[in-house]
């Protein structure tokens, strides 16, 4: 079996990690159960990107059961389950759980290109990055 493939460049990466960067991409699964509601006059400005699928599905099911709305009362909001505090500190207003999916979504993407996936510690180790 393989090992290793190439990645858009030609480059040789290992399996896992093209894996993962598949999932990232959101080439994984894409299934959502949060879809934008549909719009018939939107400007450019105001169409978001459908949720983040792949990897961040994954993470969100593990961490909210993909609920960008959850409120359990510990402190953590949100479909990744932020804590209030890192919410403010990445510059987002108002609480997690309030804001849109694609505002979670990006706060959550940001906050792992700065940080790495330790910010979910339980939920990364399970999806194995």
């Amino acid at each position: 079996s393989a090992v290793s493939r190439r990645d858009a460049s030609g480059a040789m990466m290992p399996v896992r990690m093209a894996t993962a960067a598949a999932k990232l991409a959101g080439l994984g699964r894409n299934r959502h159960k949060h879809n934008p509601p549909a719009t018939t006059s939107a400007t450019t400005a105001d169409v978001h990107p459908p949720p983040a699928g792949g990897l961040w599905l994954e993470l969100r099911d593990c961490e909210s059961g993909d609920n960008y709305q959850a409120d359990t009362g510990n402190g953590y909001y949100g479909a990744y389950q932020f804590s209030w505090p890192t919410w403010v500190d990445l510059g987002y207003p108002g609480r997690p759980d309030q804001e849109p999916y694609w505002m979670q979504d990006q706060a959550a993407q940001r906050l792992e290109a700065m940080d790495g996936w330790s910010q979910w510690p339980s939920c990364s180790a399970a999806l194995g990055v």
